[in-house]
Parts: structure tokens; sequence; C-alpha cells
């Protein structure tokens, strides 16, 4: 990116000419430093070099490990396999541009008479604190699969990017070293419009985020090809590029009357086959944790379904609120359980962990119904329309 250049450029050619020594900043974890003797002692020296002040210290100080945990988190995002190559790009600018600013603001405190050491910043839990993430958090990243880590790298990274703009405008505010300021007002520059693309990004969905886990020539879940088959067809109907989750809830959540009648897509355990009336056919491979099962609750109407069609499935209850509950009948753990409203096509779609058996209840209008659901075999059934709603 032009700005992150602009802003190397920039730090690379800073000349630092300030003086002044402040204490360490405040170990706790929720809130910037506060008021302190230390503080007041910072004052007094800062008015006497005439070029540094307490807010261009704690500017550094603050600055510091919010840059280290961005260099963290995109070093935690790049270390996944499959990687969208926007996304790569991005989150490699943002190590590269934040590792010397770090250097440089490390540089300046101790120009300053500050120990850039003092405060062990490594062992405070700064979650929530300028958008931050906690351990937890962090770990969390560093668990989940390509997709769901892009997302939570880009939603994770917004606000820490806003909590930097915040500290940054604050430094333009009250600093007085001009490099720290010119640094600060850079910082909001690039970061905005950094904050602009990773929404974009969001905005995309998850065909930009990275896919579910690449499915191979097998179309096994987890493998490294995407999409088995006819890639043409994908990209006649507007399909191409999108992992299957993105396709199934493109296709499930539509209208029917907007539904293409030249297409079916049935869902399967380990993979999406799509098919048309050319005789074309694509298989395009589930994410490797999760399966996609859809439920058609009913009062008098239903129809014989194992695995769900996409565009032809049609239930008796259109746009209905239900509640929706299931339990594992291994852990009994409550994996689901709200209220959710069923799609034109009269179905809802739940994501269920792979490998379990458990019990769906569907509630509506007083009554209710359950029937047993398997993502165990590739040939478990994703469509159950045996959920007849009788009164208690």
């Amino acid at each position: 990116m032009n700005t992150i250049l602009k802003r190397n450029t920039l730090i690379l050619g800073a000349a630092l000419s300030a003086a002044l020594t402040l204490s360490s900043c405040a170990g706790d974890s929720g809130t910037r430093p506060s008021d302190s003797a230390g503080a007041s002692s910072t004052e007094s020296s800062a008015a006497s070099s005439g070029e540094a002040g307490p807010a261009d210290v704690m500017f550094a100080q603050m600055m510091i490990p919010h840059h280290e945990q961005a260099v963290e988190m995109s070093d935690i995002l790049l270390a996944k396999d499959g990687l969208r190559p926007e996304v790569a790009t991005l989150a490699e600018e943002i190590r590269a541009a934040q590792a010397p600013e770090i250097e440089q603001m490390n540089s300046w405190l101790e120009d300053w008479g500050v120990d850039p050491q003092a405060t062990d910043h490594g062992s405070m839990d700064h979650g929530g604190m300028d958008g931050m993430l906690a351990p937890a958090e962090l770990e969390t990243l560093e668990q989940a699969d390509t997709a769901e880590a892009t997302r939570l790298y880009l939603e994770g990274m917004i606000e820490h990017h806003e909590g930097a703009v915040q500290m940054a405008e604050d430094e333009v505010a009250g600093g007085q070293d001009p490099d720290a300021v010119a640094l600060a007002k850079d910082i909001i520059e690039t970061q905005n419009a950094e904050i602009r693309e990773m929404r974009d990004l969001l905005d995309a969905g998850p065909e930009a985020a990275g896919p579910d886990g690449a499915p191979g020539s097998d179309g096994a879940p987890g493998s490294d090809s995407a999409v088995v088959g006819d890639p043409d067809l994908l990209a006649d109907h507007g399909l191409v590029g999108l992992d299957a989750r993105t396709i199934i809830e493109r296709l499930d959540t539509q209208a029917v009357a907007e539904r293409p009648t030249d297409l079916v897509a049935s869902v399967q355990s380990e993979q999406l086959v799509v098919a048309d009336d050319r005789g074309r056919q694509a298989a395009v491979a589930m994410p490797a944790d999760e399966v996609y099962v859809s439920a058609a609750p009913y009062e008098s109407q239903t129809h014989e379904c194992h695995f769900h069609s996409l565009t032809t499935c049609l239930g008796e209850l259109r746009n209905q609120d239900v509640r929706v509950t299931v339990l594992d009948q291994a852990t009994g753990e409550v994996l689901i359980a709200d209220r959710l409203q069923t799609f034109d096509n009269g179905f809802v779609g739940l994501w269920l962990p792979r490998g379990i058996e458990a019990e769906l209840t569907v509630e509506h209008d007083g009554k209710s119904a359950t029937s047993m659901v398997s993502t165990r075999n590739a040939d478990d059934a994703t469509c159950l329309t045996d959920l007849r709603l009788m009164g208690t």
C-alpha cells in the first residue's frame, strides 16, 4: 500500500531531539495509565525540555504493545494454509509496517530517558483496551480454521485499528514531540484506510476470507482443491470462487420466486453437488469441521427427502418463527437453543459439528416435534422432513 510505504519512509527518516523521564505505564489491564506522582515528575521534565511531553511518552508506551499484538495476530493468520492472496497481502503489510514502528518508538523512549523494558507489556491482559484482544481471543484465533481465523482476524483488526486511531488522535491533540505527532497523523490516515479495506473484505463474504478447508480431488473435507468438476457451471451461475458455506447460505435463504430453475444443488455431508439442465456438474467440499442440516417442520404436509436440495425442496411453514434446540446425545451439551425463522422454502438451516448424534427439537405455536440427526457418516441425511408438529 502506498500509505504504508509513506509511513515507513517517515519513520526511518525521523530525527529525534527530546529528553525526559517518566515512570512505566500502569499495570491495570483495562484502562490507560492514569495521573500519578510519576506523571507529575514527567510533566516537570517535559516542561524543561520543551520538546516532548507526557502525552508523547504515553503514546509510545501504549502503542508499542498495541503494535506488538497486531504483529502477533498477523503472524498467527499468515501461518494458516489457503489464505486468499488479498488477505495474506494485507496481513503481511500490517506486519511489515508496524514492526519498524515498534523499534522507532522504543528508540524514542530511550532518547527520552524512559526504559522501554520497564513494563512487561507481554504479561499484561490488554483485552478490551483500545481494541486489543484478550489472551483467550488470541488462542481462539490460533486454533480456528482458515476461514474462521480470517473472519476473526479482520473483525479483531478493525477494532484494533480503531483503538490505535483513537490513541493517535489523542497524541495529535496533546503531543509535543513533532516526530511523534507526525507518526500519529500517519497512523490515523493509514489505519483508517486499512479499516475500510477490511470492511470491504468482510462485506464480500467468506469468498474473500478464504476457504473453510480446501477439498481435494476426492471431494473429502479438508483436502486441497475447492472444486471438482466443471468450474464453468459455477461461473455461469455466479458461484465461482465461493466456498460451500457461502453457496449454501446464499441459495437456501433466497426467495423461492427468485431461485434458479435450471440449477440443482444437493447438500451432502462431505460435499455440495451442483448440476444444471445442460448436464454439467461440480462438487464443492464442505467445511472440514461442520455439516449443514436442513429441517422442515410441518403440521399436515411434508415430503420424503434425504439430501437437501437448495433449489427445489419446499416445506410447509414458510417464513415462520420457530424455536430450535439441538442436544448432543453423547455429552448432553446444548449445541443450539435459539429462536429462528424458517426460510422462504420452509426450512431452517443448521451448521452442526461433525461426528455427533443429536436430538433436534422444533417448537412452533404451542406444538413441537423431535427428530434424531447424525453427522457421523458420509451418507447421513441432511434433509429432515419428519418433524410433524404436535400439541403437548
